[in-house]
């Protein structure tokens, strides 16, 4: 394993501001040594009409899995959404997977932490993004990677959701 210190919440999280109010200002942060992307990330965050958090904002960062809210088997996305907004848990906006990446590069290795945000359409696809630690001959390696999504996918109970929450 990489790490035995992996946190679940970062308090006093901060989104946007000057460094990271622009698809291109993220891109160039995780062209730096140590994180590593799929090259799709390249073409969403390149693409104008990309959305970033302009403003800085301070969030609460957890993570939570359908296990922390009850659910003992397989859950519907949208029932562990609902459970997870009746708990003050939000979905976060798409920049925060990657400004965590950037900043916390701590996480167990091979576990995937994905980002509870609304899902981005590239090129007809409904992604989101998920952050993920390998471990090989090239050392540790630092992912941001994008998954398909399915509004009524099925979650199983140890799959790690990043949420803001109050």
């Amino acid at each position: 394993m990489y790490n035995y210190n992996y946190n679940r919440e970062w308090p006093k999280f901060e989104v946007g501001g000057s460094n990271y109010d622009s698809g291109k200002k993220l891109l160039r942060e995780i062209r730096l040594p140590g994180v590593y992307h799929e090259p799709i990330i390249e073409t969403i965050l390149n693409d104008p009409d990309y959305k970033a958090c302009k403003s800085p904002k301070l969030y609460h960062l957890c993570t939570k899995a359908p296990r922390d809210l009850g659910f003992t088997g397989l859950v519907y996305k949208p029932e562990f959404y609902s459970r997870a907004e009746k708990d003050g848990l939000y979905l976060v906006h798409s920049d925060t997977p990657i400004i965590l990446r950037i900043r916390y590069k701590d996480q167990l290795e091979k576990q995937d932490i994905h980002a509870a945000m609304e899902p981005l359409n590239v090129g007809g696809r409904e992604i989101i993004f998920t952050l993920t630690v390998t471990c090989g001959q090239n050392g540790t390696m630092l992912w941001i990677r994008v998954i398909d999504t399915k509004w009524n996918a099925k979650l199983k109970p140890d799959d790690e959701f990043l949420f803001c929450k109050q």
